[in-house]
């Protein structure tokens, strides 16, 4: 099963998926293989040093895909420093090489593999504006080679309030983003607010497109969200 996490920076989404792993782990009735976003980079690494990436030649095709590349124009925008739109670039392939390299590993249709992706391809939806963003689920849908049309995928979206969020980004020891660090704070409070409406805006187009299930987690107390993966883990083994 693969869980792929949206939320807005602050929402929690890497503190979720290690309380989910402590979760799994203290749950001695099932044994799950849990697979992370760090997991995946780590894997492929190891591929490349070994060469073995010239072996999956549908892998490399799908990057220079037409569709992705237009994908990659619709991702420029104004609103940026060339450096800016470089880095953009950059994060949007690292994601989509790690969902397709995801794919193609196999055995993600297995229930006792749990895959927990803090930044899936959904994730990234939020770096395109409204109309471009109904582009890229589309081309996303469209496309079989990603995760989201596989019927194994739960979208979690992770509830935060913008406030909360503010709060443990200025706590947190990575701090904020690099795009926005020297942002002032209504700048950076606005980037917060903008980012939760894409958000918002993104689960209401894949909710009218039936895609998948479709999981809301509230992450503003630390309580009650690990159990929700938990259980939303085990009702998917049950289902196998």
């Amino acid at each position: 099963m693969i869980f792929n996490l949206t939320g807005i920076p602050g929402s929690g989404k890497s503190c979720l998926v290690n309380s989910t792993i402590e979760m799994l782990k203290s749950d001695s009735s099932i044994v799950y293989e849990v697979i992370t976003r760090e997991d995946i980079r780590m894997l492929r690494k190891k591929q490349k040093l070994n060469r073995k990436i010239l072996e999956m030649p549908k892998y490399i095709i799908q990057l220079f895909h037409p569709h992705f590349i237009r994908l990659i124009f619709l991702l420029l925008s104004k609103e940026y420093s060339f450096i800016g739109n470089l880095k953009r670039i950059y994060y949007f392939y690292d994601c989509i090489i790690n969902d397709l390299y995801l794919t193609q590993m196999g055995g993600i249709q297995d229930k006792s593999i749990v895959v927990l992706m803090d930044e899936s391809i959904l994730h990234l939806a939020t770096l395109f504006t409204r109309d471009r963003m109904i582009d890229y689920v589309n081309e996303l849908m469209r496309n079989k080679s990603y995760s989201i049309n596989s019927n194994s995928v739960v979208n979690v979206f992770l509830e935060c309030s913008t406030s909360v969020a503010f709060e443990r980004i200025n706590n947190r020891q990575s701090g904020w983003p690099s795009l926005t660090e020297n942002w002032d704070e209504k700048n950076k409070m606005k980037y917060l607010d903008d980012f939760k409406d894409s958000i918002d805006f993104m689960g209401d187009i894949l909710a009218s497109k039936n895609c998948n299930r479709i999981l809301r987690v509230n992450t503003e107390m630390k309580d009650g969200a690990a159990e929700k993966m938990h259980s939303e883990i085990v009702k998917g083994d049950v289902e196998k």
